[in-house]
């Protein structure tokens, strides 16, 4: 695709990219149906369908405009020696950039160590995972632990097809057409900001800046295979190091993180001090208690086909401490509580877990035969302390589920109201108890509306 006197304009650029976005979200509704499954936020298969389907409207918009694909690859195998010593030059560019950068960063946050400014603890709640990447480096935690041909295709789909079509789309066709109609630092700002405004999920401000370096190497030396190439190198070790920190350090947020330990001052105010033992594990739940939360293979059929990326949690997930501190008993468990909640005279189940976006609760409504999913949703009085919980204790354990029984009288009143209210249950319901905080939140099934109200914020269970 050396011929840049063949181009599409600059409207042609944006039906072409968004008929193929079209394609694939047409083919994310269709194939469901098709196949009874679903697709994971950032996951292999949506990566792989995304790469094929780009890729094919690339090429195929490349031959509509004339371009001699058998030609261009005869070109590129040809120069296929020089492309590659350019690529690791410019990728020797890139990591030497990141790394003086990591350099400078380091030497700031000791310096402000050393004059007390911030601790390690900080540092963990300022330099953990980015939202953008938590779902992807989620998924590359239990992607870990597959076979290893679907990392192989993961990497195939985001080093490989991935970069080629982004490059053809951003950097064959946009920035070729920009370039003649603009000078050179507006078109590269113009299409690195295209570039991030269709990475929003991943970190556009990282996207934007590699736009604008991948337009500044294509503009040195308007060699397409150089950036497709640097492209899929740069891919490949943004999932490099998000899957070291999806198996090591996913969860900065945990107290038993190395990056929470005590700073040099900290020990040194405690030297003298005679450490406390360490604590003893906590007592097991009961074994009745573990059974009583156990789901069965109906449940699990429609939990997944609700939500693919669900993942009930595991006694294992939580630690000693929340197992210790905690009196569990029929009502009050961890991970899953059984009552009649939307009375029909049925026995429901309410099971806490978590997905790609964070740590979900969901409803089984059962009809004797199968099962009918809901999402507990948060209202309006709660929902910046929910956004709150999921930024500070996502993909760890935050609650345990509490039933309360029809016609129970509970205080519902919250800490800032001056007189105390009362509720009296017109049917089962149920706390979300959050361990970390002296609160819960009161959920009753609203048949009028169909959802989970949120009867009550704040309380104490």
């Amino acid at each position: 695709m050396t011929e840049e006197k063949k181009t599409l304009s600059i409207p042609a650029c944006f039906a072409a990219y968004l008929s193929a976005g079209l394609a694939l979200v047409l083919t994310l509704l269709l194939l469901p149906r098709l196949t009874g499954g679903g697709f994971q936020k950032d996951s292999m298969e949506l990566y792989l369908l995304q790469g094929i389907i780009f890729l094919a409207a690339a090429l195929y918009t490349a031959k509509k405009l004339g371009i001699d694909l058998k030609g261009t690859a005869a070109d590129y195998r040809r120069n296929l020696a020089g492309d590659l010593k350019l690529t690791v030059k410019y990728y020797a560019v890139y990591l030497g950039t990141g790394l003086a950068l990591l350099a400078i960063l380091t030497a700031g946050a000791m310096a402000l160590m050393n004059f007390g400014t911030i601790n390690m603890t900080g540092i963990a709640d300022v330099s953990g995972p980015a939202p953008a990447r938590a779902s992807e480096i989620f998924y590359l935690r239990e992607l870990s632990a597959e076979p290893p041909v679907k990392f192989a295709l993961y990497l195939l789909a985001t080093c490989l097809l991935i970069p080629i079509e982004e490059e053809i789309f951003f950097r064959r066709f946009l920035y070729v057409s920009l370039r003649r109609r603009m000078s050179l630092f507006l078109a590269i700002l113009t299409s690195s900001l295209l570039f991030g405004a269709v990475h929003l999920n991943a970190g556009p401000v990282f996207a934007v800046v590699i736009g604008a370096f991948l337009a500044w190497v294509y503009e040195r030396h308007r060699r397409l295979p150089v950036i497709i190439m640097l492209h899929g190198l740069i891919n490949l070790t943004v999932t490099l190091v998000l899957t070291a920190i999806a198996i090591h350090a996913y969860n900065l947020s945990n107290p038993a993180s190395p990056l929470n330990a005590p700073t040099v001052g900290d020990i040194s105010s405690t030297m003298e001090a005679i450490p406390p033992p360490p604590e003893a594990p906590g007592p097991p739940l009961k074994p009745e208690y573990i059974a009583a939360m156990a789901i069965t293979d109906t449940m699990q059929a429609a939990i997944q086909q609700y939500d693919g990326g669900f993942r009930l949690w595991d006694i294992k997930d939580f630690s000693d401490k929340q197992i210790k501190n905690y009196s569990y008993s029929e009502k009050a468990l961890p991970y899953a509580i059984k009552g009649d909640y939307n009375a029909d005279g049925i026995e429901d189940i309410v099971v806490s877990g978590r997905d790609p976006d964070g740590n979900i609760s969901l409803a089984l409504f059962s009809s004797g035969t199968s099962y009918n999913v809901i999402r507990v949703t948060y209202g309006d009085m709660d929902r910046s302390r929910a956004a709150e919980q999921r930024k500070t204790l996502q993909y760890t354990p935050s609650c345990v589920l509490t039933h309360r029984s029809k016609g129970e009288k509970l205080d519902t009143t919250e800490d800032s109201s001056p007189s105390p209210t009362y509720k009296v249950l017109e049917r089962d319901a149920f706390f979300v108890d959050y361990y970390n905080d002296s609160y819960a939140n009161l959920y009753e099934w609203d048949n009028s509306k169909s959802k989970f109200d949120l009867v009550g914020a704040n309380l104490k269970p």
